[in-house]
């Protein structure tokens, strides 16, 4: 019942450091993509809510 655990070399482990550095660099490029186009995304439609409302009528006044 008693296995002995697994010892990795001192390259094994390097080698898994460098799969998983690779691994996390890649995902924080993903996410920071994904961050940065839902910014661009908002502001775009913040800019053209405001020019829709801006266009529709000017300026808002009880007539």
């Amino acid at each position: 019942m008693t296995e002995a655990i697994p010892r990795l070399t001192t390259e094994e482990s390097r080698v898994v450091m460098r799969r998983r550095k690779r691994g996390n660099l890649l995902l924080l490029l993903v996410l920071s993509g994904f961050v940065g186009a839902m910014f661009v995304l908002s502001v775009t439609h913040m800019q053209m809510e405001s020019g829709q409302a801006a266009s529709d009528g000017g300026a808002i006044t009880d007539q």
